[in-house]
This record gives structure tokens, sequence and C-alpha cells, in this order.
């Protein structure tokens, strides 16, 4: 039977058969079988889908979906509760203001998590803006990422720029990339305000051409240009160009690493 353009809407207790639809939406209690191929997708009730989700459009869930394949989607809206069983692919941008969770790896372009979003796999893409609470079981690839929430990464972070407001908890094991910033929206001056409060990153090692942090705990902090500011811990401070490291920062040991000789011409 050829369904690709029909609109499948459930609005009761219903089970419906998977294929293709124009658009699906559920605002019931509603079960598809199979493998679903959309349009658009929307939940505002219960939804399940005993397969793979592929939306060409807008997938959007106001209400509690799951997923027991891998899903795909060209953009994503969550205000509920959205779970993948396998790997979740958004071509451009998923906005989530409820709960993502994937028990794969969560490929996405551009993040804007107000919400929580629980990976248990891996996370790439290209920007991230995290308000919310992230939780990823292994490594973050990005070229962006930013957070003022809180977020707790297993692997390693690696980003072009990492930004974290002093106002953000992350735990993360490592991270690599090209600026790595820990800092107030209102500037030093402002760091006043969160005394005793717990550290706004720990961190086994942080490596990058320029970093810059406040209230971090970091066992090897490792760089060309290296700014620790006040309430940070750290082991060892690996620079190559420049340092400061403020009077109130406890460092054990801070170390000059040697330039690198340049290669003799062929």
């Amino acid at each position: 039977m050829t369904t690709d353009n029909l609109e499948l809407h459930i609005s009761g207790a219903s089970k419906m058969p998977g294929g293709e639809y124009a658009s699906v939406r559920i605002s019931g209690s509603g079960k598809i079988t199979g493998n679903l191929l959309c349009g658009t997708f929307s939940c505002s009730g219960a939804g399940k889908v005993e397969g793979d989700l592929v939306c060409r459009e807008l997938a959007k869930s106001s209400g509690s979906t799951k997923i027991e394949g891998d899903f795909e989607a060209n953009a994503m809206m969550v205000s509920g509760a959205f779970k993948v069983a396998g790997n979740c692919v958004i071509h451009t941008k998923a906005q989530v203001a409820g709960k993502l969770s994937a028990e794969g790896d969560l490929n996405v372009s551009e993040l804007e998590l107000a919400g929580v979003c629980k990976v248990d796999g891996a996370v790439c893409g290209t920007a991230f803006n995290i308000s919310g609470c992230l939780d990823v079981e292994n490594g973050v690839e990005a070229e962006q990422f930013y957070c003022a929430g809180v977020s707790k990464i297993g692997g390693l972070l690696n980003a072009e720029t990492v930004r974290l407001e002093a106002s953000s908890q992350n735990k993360i094991r490592s991270i690599g990339g090209s600026v790595v910033e820990v800092l107030p929206k209102g500037g030093l001056s402002s760091l006043s305000i969160f005394r005793n409060a717990a550290p706004c990153l720990c961190s086994e090692l942080v490596e990058a051409d320029t970093i810059t942090l406040t209230r971090s705990v970091v066992e090897v902090v490792r760089g060309g240009t290296v700014s620790i500011g006040p309430d940070c811990e750290i082991g060892v401070v690996e620079y190559s160009q420049a340092v400061h490291i403020d009077p109130s920062a406890q460092v054990r040991s801070v170390v000059r690493l040697a330039a690198q000789a340049a290669l003799p011409e062929a």
C-alpha cells in the first residue's frame, strides 16, 4: 500500500503500521509498528515507533516519544521527553527544553539545550549552546562549545573554542582545542559572588593554544599562552609562550616547554 501522500493522525489509543507518510501527528496514545518515514512528525501525547524514524523536515515532541531504532530528522524541537534506542542524527538545529536521550551516538549540527540531553555514546556537531544539562558518556566534538549550565563529559571535549561561564558546573575528563576560557560574564570583578561555591570546571587535562581559567580544578594545563586566575587548583602548568598566575591560585609546579626546532629544508 502506498502511503506517502497520506497524513497519519492518532488522537485516541491506536496501533498503526509503519511506512511512508506526508505527516504524522500523535495526540493520544499511538504505536507505530515498523520503520517510519515522514515529512513532519509531531507528538503531544504518548508515541512509540517500533523501528527507525526518518523525518525529512521537522520533528516535534511536547509529549512522550520513544523510538526503538535509529532516529534522523532535518530539525528537532523537544519540550517533552524524546528517547532514542539507537543513534540520533539531526542535520540542522535541535532545540531541547525537555529531555532528549539517546542510547547510541548523537550527531547534530547545532544544539540549543535548555533542558536535559543524555547520550550513552559520543556527540558530534558544530555549535553547542548549553544552558541546561548535558550528560555524555563518551566524547564530544564540535567547533564552538558554550556552557552556562551543567555538563558532564566522560571523554575528550574537542572543540575549536570552548567557553564555560563561571556560574556553570562542568566535569569533563579532558579538553582540547584552540581557545579554552572559563570566565564570568561580568569579568573577574564579579568572581566574588562565587566564593565558597563548587568549582566551575573539574578536569584531568586542558590543552589548547590559549587558555584562561578561573574557578577550575585541573591536574594538567598545557598551552601556548596560559592564564590561571583566582579560585584555581592546578597540578602542573606547562606553557610554551607566556604564563600568568594569580597570587590566590594554587599551582604545584610550572614548566616552560622548549620550542620545537624548525625542520631543515630539503
